[in-house]
């Protein structure tokens, strides 16, 4: 989910771990990874489709403030809602955004962050600077690759090949911002790359950077509103597609009003978290090295995770747990399939 991950996610992974965010980006890759292969074994029941509509909207919201905090700092509510409202009414026309015009989208946003890493990186740093932040590198490592760890979701399979390009990619663009502030300064930016490329003396390009930013945003919401939708219908909620994108979107405008963007994604990891370790319990019986591995590296991120992200997930997990109960109990009343 090329979005708000890397655009305000680079900030608190900084400040948590220094450098060592390089690390957390390539640790929240193999979660995903290992959570995927877990997937592919016991597949979703209905206490992961529920947790799935409740990370949706948390990473919604995290999206929402990204948009707003890129291209409109001063009203940042009014960007958010505006990508918000042209990716549910895309969502809620029914008509589906081909296969194209996704590629070309991709495309775009690829292209924005590599005009973006190699003006970082072609620009000597002025006044950089050197201290590091973190005062732990393996907790801050752990920390950061948690915060992160909803750049590496969505998209379509292959899952590997995905994750892998999304790593090359975002290596890149964290490698540049670094380059150019330094730990301590990107770890107080909630505009990463706007500030680097003030730092390269290079604004004249925060232009496109908004372009990139609101591109990848309306394409995470367009597809994060599908997977609401779906996960929807498989708890067996009533309503068509269009009410339930809505119905999907309002949960996105909700959280968004209640989360800042670094709130939002800590939340968000605490809940993949969750839903990782979930499905490795379930998975361990059929591979159990994989799932084994997935469920220790999971509970070693969610460890170094804030207490405050740890309990609001805590408490939106009993919640997931009392609706996915009801829909099991509602499936075998009327003789449904209960996964």
């Amino acid at each position: 989910m090329i979005g708000a991950g890397l655009f305000v996610g680079l900030g608190p992974a900084a400040a948590a771990g220094g450098w060592w965010l390089l690390g957390g980006l390539v640790l929240a890759a193999l979660t995903v990874l290992l959570a995927a292969r877990s997937v592919t074994t016991v597949g979703f029941d209905r206490g992961t489709r529920c947790l799935g509509v409740a990370l949706r909207a948390v990473a919604g919201a995290a999206l929402l403030g990204a948009a707003g905090v890129y291209v409109s700092p001063d009203r940042p509510a009014l960007a958010g809602l505006g990508v918000l409202v042209v990716a549910l009414a895309a969502r809620a026309s029914g008509v589906a955004v081909p296969a194209t015009v996704v590629r070309v989208l991709v495309g775009v946003v690829l292209a924005g962050l590599a005009v973006f890493a190699v003006t970082c990186f072609v620009i000597e740093p002025a006044g950089r600077g050197a201290g590091d932040a973190g005062a732990n590198a393996a907790l801050g490592m752990l920390r950061g690759a948690g915060v992160l760890l909803v750049a590496f979701l969505g998209g379509r399979r292959p899952v590997r090949r995905r994750v892998g390009l999304a790593l090359v990619a975002y290596l890149g663009v964290a490698l540049a911002a670094l380059y150019q502030l330094g730990p301590a300064r990107l770890g107080l930016s909630a505009v990463p790359l706007h500030d680097a490329l003030a730092a390269a003396d290079a604004s004249a390009l925060r232009p496109m950077i908004n372009v990139v930013v609101l591109l990848a945003v309306f394409a995470a919401l367009y597809r994060l509103l599908g997977g609401m939708v779906a996960d929807a219908s498989a708890l067996g909620v009533p309503g068509t597609a269009t009410s339930l994108s809505i119905a999907g979107g309002l949960l996105v405008l909700v959280a968004g009003l209640l989360l800042g963007p670094s709130d939002a994604l800590s939340l968000a990891g605490c809940l993949t978290l969750a839903g990782c370790g979930w499905l490795h319990v379930r998975a361990v019986r059929r591979q159990r090295a994989s799932a084994a591995g997935g469920l220790l590296l999971a509970a070693a991120i969610a460890v170094a995770m804030p207490a405050g992200s740890l309990l609001a997930a805590a408490a939106l997990l009993v919640v997931c747990a009392v609706i996915a109960g009801t829909a099991s109990r509602r499936a075998d009343r009327y003789g449904l399939p209960r996964e």
